[in-house]
């Protein structure tokens, strides 16, 4: 079975999965480790995220990990978190044009952990009479 997840017109993943088939991940917990099963199609789509998301990050497991532990609805949760990074990049990309700052990404934990993918973005408009003088020198 092949997992699409559509980014935009022009950017579609693909994946190769099997959502019967099961495998195990190991984690560590305090001094125990425990093995948890997940589907194939869930890590397929958290791993898209996390390639995705452009700040700081730690592995695979830790990140999965502390994402199923912070939301006991992570499954509903899981297919909102590629949108809405990709969404989170273009509003900066356009705050920074418009006003010259975006504030920094913040390590994936945190953003985990405050559930941004929640957050709601002012629509964009330019600055009223905003002229972008640019000139070029040559030497």
């Amino acid at each position: 079975m092949k997992l699409l997840i559509k980014i935009n017109k022009l950017q579609v993943w693909e994946f190769e999965v099997n959502p019967t088939d099961e495998f195990s991940i190991e984690f560590q917990q305090g001094d125990a480790t425990r093995a948890r099963k997940v589907f194939e199609a869930e890590i397929a789509m958290f791993e898209a995220f996390r390639k995705q998301y452009p700040g700081v990050k730690r592995g695979l497991e830790t990140e999965f990990h502390n994402f199923r532990k912070k939301n006991s609805d992570w499954k509903e949760c899981l297919p909102m978190l590629l949108p809405s990074i990709m969404l989170e990049k273009d509003y900066k990309v356009k705050e920074k044009f418009k006003t010259g700052f975006a504030p920094a990404w913040p390590i994936l934990s945190k953003w985990i952990n405050e559930r941004r993918w929640e957050q709601e973005f002012s629509s964009f408009s330019p600055a009223p009479n905003l002229e972008r003088n640019v000139t070029f020198q040559t030497e």
